[in-house]
């Protein structure tokens, strides 16, 4: 429980709209730690312009995001891409929903429920998220006719494998509900009626309300895979997950529950800033003074990290 209290901490950010919600986290954040979030993105995205992608202006405007920072008088001003690709902009957009949920969600007892299937080849990746938002909407709906009244949210998320070269949508649903523990197994066990190919073994409820709300609200897409100071970048995965979410909504809201918007804004200021005015360029891991020169975070890299690219294979429409 006192880690739920926690959360309510940041509750008066839930009435916010998003630029001050960004303002007052930005406030708490370093300059260094989002050229840090900047220079991971730029690692994989750049190969992403590489393939002959119809979102290669999607990626683009992710390379180009808060290229130039300008700031005046203590505060600054950058412009953001709103990509799902971007680092940066997804520490936002996770900052907006989670404030905005959890306001709703104050004092509710609920779980979340991870609910899978098998793997699916990329061109039926589309399909299947639909196919399984439609499954829980049905849920819903039996649950309903029999009195049971389900606030939550459903989040799609996509991992690869990469021996397989097969991907693996799936759905964490966070419900809230009167005796929510015995509802919850009962909808594991609609999903496995209305679903033949899933396994029993791959279905999930977890109880503990912070981690839970971590899982739900962290990226949808991770850029590369981590061992230790490995990076794995799979520029094909990425932009076969990218397609098949564009467009959609990653965030569901359901019952009671209000929309919280998944835009983050284009212009953000932030303040205050103790820097010296003007306009700092990006320029490989940090942003310089187009008047002096001088760094504006003095960030470096990890020289022990190594980035290493799969194979690039032909992308495969879907």
């Amino acid at each position: 429980m006192s880690r739920v209290k926690d959360y309510t901490k940041l509750d008066k950010l839930a009435q916010l709209d998003p630029v001050l919600i960004v303002k007052q986290l930005d406030t708490a954040k370093t300059l260094q730690k989002r050229a840090r979030s900047k220079w991971y993105t730029q690692q994989f995205v750049a190969p992403l312009l590489q393939l002959e992608s119809p979102l290669h202006r999607y990626y683009q405007s992710a390379m180009d995001c808060a290229k130039f920072i300008f700031i005046n008088n203590g505060k600054s001003k950058s412009a953001y891409c709103n990509t799902r690709v971007c680092n940066t902009c997804n520490r936002i957009r996770t900052a907006i929903g989670m404030n905005g949920y959890m306001e709703q969600l104050k004092g509710r007892e609920w779980v979340m429920i991870t609910l899978t299937d098998v793997n699916c080849q990329a061109h039926e990746l589309r399909y299947e998220i639909a196919s399984q938002k439609r499954t829980v909407l049905l849920i819903r709906r039996k649950l309903k006719k029999q009195g049971i009244i389900l606030d939550g949210i459903v989040k799609s998320e996509i991992t690869y494998n990469e021996k397989t070269n097969t991907f693996h949508p799936h759905l964490h649903v966070l419900a809230a509900c009167p005796n929510i523990e015995y509802v919850a197994v009962e909808i594991i066990n609609e999903w496995l009626d209305r679903r033949p190919t899933a396994s029993i073994k791959a279905q999930n409820i977890t109880r503990d309300p912070s981690g839970a709300f971590n899982e739900l609200f962290k990226y949808t897409t991770k850029g590369y895979q981590r061992e230790g100071k490995t990076l794995l970048i799979d520029s094909v995965a990425i932009d076969t997950i990218m397609r098949a979410q564009y467009n959609t909504r990653s965030f569901q809201p359901f019952g009671n529950i209000r929309k919280v918007t998944e835009e983050v804004p284009e212009i953000i200021e932030a303040q205050p800033i103790e820097k010296p005015d003007g306009v700092y360029m990006w320029e490989a891991s940090d942003w310089y003074s187009m008047y002096t020169g001088e760094a504006l975070t003095y960030y470096l890299p990890d020289p022990e990290i190594k980035i290493t690219y799969a194979r690039v294979r032909p992308p495969t429409d879907n």
